[in-house]
């Protein structure tokens, strides 16, 4: 029983990390392409300022599961152990590109003063998309395998 259960909450944290992400991607991302740079600068302030807790609970606690999980697992050779550490080795990949890629730009955007924008605000923003996208490949590959890990448990 403490296995379904520990086999749902990592598959339930890990959808909605990759929900959240892939959300992201598919409409702020694009919208902030439409927008001025100091409205550029304005919701990144505040989007990273409400995001960053959020965001580090949702994936800490996924990352956590999912180590719970193949700390329960007798067999390490099973098919759901394996699945669910390379699920957790994307997990991984997506904190280390928040944190060494992610993170930078968004201390700097927040230095930025909105009346005042730097001339490379456009690079940055490029920049922190293409960063966005690989961290979101990573939390939706990560849930893939996580549901073939559900499915087909072996």
């Amino acid at each position: 029983m403490v296995l379904i259960i520990l086999e749902l909450l990592v598959c339930g944290f890990t959808a909605l990390l990759a929900g959240s992400y892939f959300g992201t991607s598919l409409v702020d991302v694009p919208a902030q392409n439409f927008l001025s740079a100091s409205s550029y600068i304005e919701v990144q302030q505040a989007g990273t300022h409400l995001g960053t807790i959020r965001y580090r609970a949702l994936v800490l606690t996924t990352a956590f599961l999912q180590l719970c999980l193949l700390l329960f697992l007798h067999t390490w050779t099973s098919r759901l152990f394996e699945l669910t550490l390379l699920s957790l080795l994307f997990v991984i990949g997506a904190i280390l590109t928040t944190v060494v890629l992610v993170v930078p730009i968004n201390k700097r955007v927040h230095t930025w003063n909105r009346q005042s924008p730097p001339s490379n605000w456009k690079e940055t923003q490029t920049k922190w998309h293409r960063y966005h996208y690989l961290r979101t490949m990573f939390v939706v590959m990560a849930l893939i395998l996580q549901l073939i890990a559900l499915r087909f448990p072996g």
